[in-house]
């Protein structure tokens, strides 16, 4: 076979001198900051990087929030970093995401967080499309009691979106990311400036002036709506037409977008984005009064002499009066009871400060509930406490149960019963679950839907082995979903194809080419390149097929049947792959593939490494057959996608080769993001392809 590389391949190492920029290497997994450990990527956003961390002494998992390196050299970005974790030490609330700890180390500025592994509100809103009345209020009713507790202690928020809603057990939604949060006494930090994401931002930071209470009340209710009716309440053709809109377009109400929305409701969230301040809600206490009683009409507005009209001219010039809404903190009405409950789950899940038992106790006594040992009273005791457990999860309940018993050891008895009670109802129902998980998972196998059902059993034996280790009833469910598991994996790699799954992010591309896409995934690839022998048995089936180029007859010599094929036009590829039912994949498809999750750079890490590879070393090199190389392997099990053959990549734009070969001069060039376009007719010995699909076709290779 020849190897001569064409004008295209040899134009690589033109352009890899034009884009030497790199994706800055991950080298904090298995490293210490402070006294936890990096576990896991979690996902990366504009300004800081987030792992899946474990506090050492304590043995608890946390969220580990790093700043960007290329940021850490400007000031303003690490107070800014800085701020977030200030502003999260002055809130305890159930809902909002607590912060454990802040340090600095080595030049990494890290703060440690409560871990939440529900996903995002945006990811809620992914699965469901939108969210019924009561789901929707009760989201933005628990939203609302965190922004209160915030807003007592003098902080807006600014930057309330379905991504910075964080979804916990119950479901609890916990708002978090107050990377963009300032002091109301403190405007300073972003004078001048437009601060906020287009679709949720209100009318008066479009305007770039002063914020309060009530901007957080106008993006909770951009929220509300894209809940309700499944869209956010403004499109643009543009940024710019975007935040016009916010300005001075009408609002069209939820209830005449979606039918179902109940007009009241609608009404709630119409005065919530009102464009003027002053005619939306004036503080939480009063919208949280509409939510807890959505069949009432709303309060009736202010007086239109009193409002505050924002003209789109405002966008580049004028001055708004002043909003002082805040001069004074707002008390949040929260009742003891509830408090209680708060500090009790705390308490239970370990790991507290000895001031968080110093609270516990005084707000029990406060309450009453450390009075006398009598009957009728511990009775009562037990009943009001059981009001705040009514609608929690099995496991919470009896963390909070355990926690009442460790205070009040006159209630020790009574609540072993009810813990007997709920551990009965407890099992049942996770076994359920369990039950309906095998048999969804059986469908989805049934009907060759492979990948979603290894989704489907990861994520459920994710969510529960660990917690069901010790629990016999549940082990002979638990045995069979990962039997399950195992047979899919043993039918995928029979089929020689990996899956990719779904997910929210993805970074693709380098440098000044990088970029972030959103719902990603979801696709079947082959798991090593097309080998000479498969392509002859298609050319024995298809007699008008060209032969591959350099081949001398329409079957490849004996020794050469196992090596990848390559001389193959794209036309001809994809003729190939059609006829088993395929495709090829595309740019974005082949690139995640090789490159994972955490977008590395390399298919095996972050660190060149020459051996790793077949590439040419300067030498005459030669293709070997797929897996030669084991070092060459993706985090999905992709072998051979930075050397042995190039690969052809296609969509609507056109034709692409991806990766390096046996002639790849540099290895720098065998980068998974770096690319090559080509003319759809090119045809080299160095080049070929794999198959990718989204669905497994009924006839597979």
């Amino acid at each position: 076979m020849s190897d001569e590389p064409t004008e295209a391949i040899a134009a690589s190492t033109l352009l890899a001198v034009e884009n030497k920029r790199r994706r800055e290497r991950d080298a904090l997994l298995g490293r210490q900051l402070g006294d936890t450990r990096i576990e896991e990527f979690l996902g990366r956003g504009g300004m800081a990087t987030v792992y899946l961390g474990r506090q050492v002494q304590l043995d608890r998992q946390v969220a580990v929030k790093v700043l960007s390196p290329k940021l850490t050299q400007d000031q303003k970005q690490v107070e800014q970093f800085l701020r977030e974790a200030r502003t999260l030490a002055k809130l305890e609330h159930p809902n909002i995401v607590t912060v454990y700890g802040v340090g600095q180390e080595a030049g990494v500025n890290y703060l440690i967080l409560q871990l939440i592994r529900g996903g995002s509100l945006r990811d809620r809103l992914r699965e469901k499309g939108r969210f019924s009345a009561e789901e929707a209020t009760d989201v933005i009713r628990q939203v609302a009691q965190g922004l209160r507790a915030a807003h007592a202690q003098g902080i807006v928020h600014r930057d309330i979106k379905p991504d910075n809603i964080l979804v916990g057990d119950g479901p609890t939604y916990k708002l978090t990311d107050f990377g963009l949060a300032l002091m109301v006494r403190d405007q300073t930090f972003s004078e001048g400036k437009i601060v906020g994401t287009p679709h949720y931002i209100s009318p008066e930071q479009v305007d770039a002036q002063e914020v309060d209470a009530r901007t957080d009340i106008y993006s909770l209710g951009a929220t509300f709506y894209h809940l309700l009716t499944g869209a956010p309440p403004f499109r643009g053709a543009s940024t710019i037409d975007l935040l016009m809109k916010h300005v001075s377009e009408p609002l069209v109400p939820p209830h005449e977008r979606e039918a179902e929305v109940p007009a009241a409701l609608s009404q709630v969230v119409c005065r919530m984005m009102a464009k003027a301040p002053a005619e939306r809600y004036p503080n939480l206490d009063a919208l949280i009064a509409d939510l807890e009683a959505p069949s009432r009409e709303p309060p009736a507005p202010p007086p239109a002499s009193a409002s505050v009209h924002h003209q789109p001219t405002q966008l580049l010039t004028g001055t708004l009066e002043p909003l002082q809404t805040l001069s004074r903190p707002l008390k949040p009405r929260r009742s003891p009871l509830l408090q209680v409950g708060f500090l009790l789950l705390l308490t239970a899940l370990g790991g507290l400060a000895s001031t968080y038992r110093t609270q516990l106790e005084r707000v029990i006594s406060d309450l009453g509930l450390l009075r006398s040992a009598r009957g009728q009273e511990r009775a009562d005791d037990l009943a009001v406490f059981e009001e705040t457990l009514r609608d929690l999860p099995p496991a919470e309940a009896r963390a909070r149960y355990e926690a009442l018993a460790d205070a009040r050891p006159d209630l020790r008895e009574a609540i072993a019963a009810r813990l007997a009670a709920l551990g009965q109802r407890a099992m049942s129902a996770r076994e359920r679950a369990l039950a309906a998980r095998l048999a969804e998972a059986k469908g989805l196998r049934a009907q060759r839907a492979l990948g979603p059902a290894l989704d489907l059993l990861n994520e459920t034996l994710a969510a529960v082995e660990d917690e069901l280790a010790g629990d016999p009833p549940a082990q002979g469910l638990l045995a069979k979903l990962r039997a399950l598991r195992s047979k899919i994996r043993d039918e995928l790699s029979k089929l020689g194809l990996a899956w990719v799954p779904r997910q929210a992010h993805a970074v693709l591309g380098e440098g000044e080419r990088s970029r972030t896409l959103e719902d990603v995934g979801g696709f079947y690839i082959g798991l090593r390149e097309v080998t000479c022998a498969e392509y002859a048995a298609f050319l024995a089936r298809n007699d008008e097929a060209p032969t591959p180029l350099g081949w001398s007859a329409r079957s490849p010599a004996t020794d050469e049947e196992e090596l990848p094929v390559g001389g193959v036009s794209a036309a001809e590829a994809l003729a190939y792959a059609r006829s088993l039912g395929f495709r090829l994949p595309t740019p974005d498809e082949w690139e995640l593939a090789a490159r994972g999750r955490e977008g590395q750079t390399w298919p095996w890490g972050n660190e060149p490494r020459e051996d790793a590879c077949n590439w040419s070393r300067g030498r005459r090199g030669t293709p070997k057959p797929p897996g030669s190389f084991p070092q060459d392997r993706s985090p999905f099990g992709c072998l051979d996608m930075a050397g042995n053959l190039s690969e052809l990549v296609a969509n609507e734009d056109g034709v692409q080769v991806r990766g390096g070969s046996y002639a790849t001069p540099r290895l720098d060039n065998a980068r998974p993001a770096f690319f090559v376009p080509v003319p759809k007719t090119l045809r080299h010995p160095a080049v070929g392809f794999r198959l990718a699909t989204t669905k497994i076709p009924a006839r597979p290779r």
